[in-house]
């Protein structure tokens, strides 16, 4: 999972604050240093010519090079240390509770993901099942339909006449045409007008959800 945007923006302000208390701290210990005295060199034993031992130079004289000891680290400059120390601390909590955010959100996409998975098992399980149970519908229509074609149209039409509805119309839809159209002239003319409707109306629903045919070939011209 990649990180959030936030958590990089943090990373690179703490970095920079991260360079700042180097470069400071850095600074700081070099103006102390150099504020202290200077070390007294040794002193040169008296030989004899009787020539006078060399002159130790007094503290917050200048440096044996010539330049000015640096000024100590002002108040203001320790004040800001200690700020940026704190803002850092307070950055560091910061992204320690990003991270345990995050942790926590890769979790959560693990447990959503595996949740996902189950439920497509599920699916899969269930449409199944379902394809089972239409294959074993099917198969029960195609024995009603034969035995309703092999009986007598006016025996079959006073069996239509009160079957029930949704029945009637897949074995209707799944029988010979000749044979359904012989036992729907021996049924009631209102039951067979509203069959008939009904039939038709089913069978326009599957057509409309059938692919359109592909495009007949041209014929190469002469």
């Amino acid at each position: 999972m990649r990180p959030l945007p936030g958590l990089w923006l943090l990373r690179v302000t703490m970095a920079a604050i991260g360079l700042l208390l180097l470069v400071t701290t850095a600074n700081l210990v070099e103006a102390a240093t150099a504020s202290l005295p200077a070390p007294a060199p040794p002193a040169r034993p008296s030989g004899p010519t009787g020539a006078h031992p060399a002159v130790v130079q007094p503290p917050g004289s200048s440096l044996p090079s010539g330049q000015a000891c640096p000024p100590a680290p002002s108040p203001a400059e320790l004040s800001l240390l200690g700020d940026l120390r704190t803002r850092k601390a307070a950055l560091d909590r910061r992204a320690v509770a990003i991270a345990a955010r995050q942790r926590a959100l890769d979790a959560a996409e693990k447990q959503v993901s595996a949740r996902m998975v189950e439920l497509q098992s599920l699916q899969k399980q269930i449409e199944a099942a379902a394809a089972r149970r239409r294959q074993a519908a099917s198969a029960d229509t195609m024995k009603l339909t034969k035995l309703y074609e092999a009986m007598k149209p006016a025996d079959a039409a006073a069996i239509f006449n009160q079957l029930d509805r949704n029945v009637l119309l897949q074995v209707l839809d799944a029988m010979n045409i000749r044979r359904a159209a012989a036992i729907m002239a021996a049924m009631q003319p209102a039951r067979a007008r509203l069959v008939t409707a009904q039939l038709a109306a089913m069978r326009a629903r599957r057509d409309a959800l059938l692919p359109p045919p592909a495009p007949a070939a041209a014929g190469k011209g002469g």
